[in-house]
């Protein structure tokens, strides 16, 4: 390219949306393809996290370049948010005056290279109507406390200082009620939600994991029907994980359930 036309090639480009000196954060961010491409995905991705791209910017301006914020509508993670700085995983959440609304899991401590980690999930369902807010003040407290170290000091490093109360406290601007969990949580796909009324975690007691979807089952006949063959092993077209470890490679449907577990359902193949 001609120097002489570099301005008209640069206005041009603009002139289709992307613009040369746009800010960074729209190219250290991804989502999946959500609802428009996708049965899966039980929350919009694309479009809400350009809305949140447009109101960290917005807020913090150029301070925030370099971060990573990665959303997936729901477990197949095509977006890998398990691996961002903020990890954003769609579900859903009871509306104030009954039925759902789409909400979102907050993860943190991801990365890749050579501080690569599985973000840990520590906010649940929260409403898309207050997820921004959520971020905001998050991002906002590591800016703070930055001004006050080294430029080098990222928002890894001021999630890494922190347990995981002080960081629900700062999102939330409260402190949190729950005490221990005595259940376990059964969570279902997207494309199961029609046999479960849309309620996408399912409290169980601990036991195994066959009891668990045996008690599920009974408040949702056609789940069981679904997960399972008639001879009562696991349906090849889904995948179970207890936390992050596939049951195959423990103790199958007999692998053992304790209270604050995971219980995961996946599709053996992936959208997107």
């Amino acid at each position: 390219m001609p120097e002489d036309r570099l301005g008209w090639l640069l206005e041009r480009v603009a002139g289709i949306g992307f613009p040369h000196d746009r800010h960074r954060l729209y190219a250290t961010s991804t989502a999946c393809t959500s609802h428009d491409f996708c049965n899966y995905s039980v929350s919009e991705t694309k479009g809400k996290l350009g809305e949140i791209i447009e109101t960290l910017t917005e807020r913090f301006g150029r301070r925030i370049e370099g971060l990573k914020v990665y959303m997936d509508g729901c477990p197949h993670a095509c977006a890998h948010h398990w691996v961002g700085e903020i990890g954003l995983q769609g579900t859903t959440a009871p509306a104030p005056g009954g039925g759902k609304v789409e909400a979102y899991d907050v993860s943190l401590r991801g990365g890749l290279g050579a501080r690569a980690a599985i973000g840990r999930p520590l906010l649940r369902r929260v409403p898309t109507d207050r997820i921004n807010d959520v971020l905001v003040r998050l991002v906002g407290a590591w800016l703070e406390e930055k001004e006050r170290r080294q430029n080098g000091y990222s928002f890894r490093d001021f999630c890494d200082e922190r347990s995981d109360e002080e960081l629900q406290r700062i999102a939330l601007e409260e402190p949190l009620q729950e005490g221990p969990k005595e259940v376990a949580v059964l969570r279902i796909p997207g494309p199961l939600l029609e046999l479960t009324e849309g309620i996408d975690h399912i409290e169980v007691r601990p036991g195994t994991v066959r009891q668990a979807i045996e008690e599920a089952s009974r408040r949702f006949p056609a789940l069981k029907e679904r997960l399972l063959t008639p001879a009562g092993d696991v349906d090849p077209a889904y995948l179970l994980f207890l936390n992050e470890d596939d049951i195959r490679g423990l103790q199958g449907l007999d692998t053992p359930l304790e209270a604050g577990d995971e219980l995961l359902v996946l599709m053996a193949m992936s959208g997107g």
